[in-house]
């Protein structure tokens, strides 16, 4: 009898080892790749309730003979009273960022008189903060996570 034969039929605890740490790197690959889905998600999120903010307030500007909103931002958690009750009649319910309100990560109704970009002041203007990079969009000249929509001169 050879003693170094063989007549066990498992694995060996090399060949364990790499099957484990090719699976683990497949999954951290594929759970980067669903967190930058998560992202790409949220971002297409705050683009489309920027436009349909941006539509109540085009029903509202053309109510109010051509006026806008007050000013307003969801800075603190949600828009305030006055903000909503000048928008119900046009949108049930103001959006609010998908991921958190807070002083991070927020929208935003102005009329601009403060932006880098002198195009953008004495415009009203929508503005969401996103995660992504934001390529080819309006920032204001502000840069950055800066994502706007100017809606006209105030």
């Amino acid at each position: 009898m050879n003693i170094y034969s063989r007549t066990n039929k498992g694995f060996t605890l090399i060949e364990l080892l790499v099957v484990i740490a090719i699976i683990g790197i497949l999954s951290s690959v594929v759970l980067a790749s669903l967190n930058t889905a998560r992202v790409k998600a949220r971002d297409a999120r705050r683009m489309a309730d920027l436009h349909s903010l941006e539509l109540a307030i085009a029903l509202y500007y053309d109510s109010n003979n051509g006026t806008f909103p007050n000013n307003d931002t969801t800075g603190a958690g949600d828009w305030s009273a006055a903000y909503k009750t000048q928008l119900a009649p046009y949108i049930s319910r103001p959006p609010l960022d998908p991921l958190a309100n807070n002083g991070g990560r927020y929208y935003g109704s102005y009329r601009m008189t403060w932006a880098p970009d002198a195009n953008c002041n004495g415009q009203y203007v929508l503005w969401a903060y996103i995660e992504g990079t934001n390529t080819g969009a309006n920032t204001c000249g502000f840069g950055g996570p800066h994502y706007f929509r100017v809606l006209g001169q105030y």
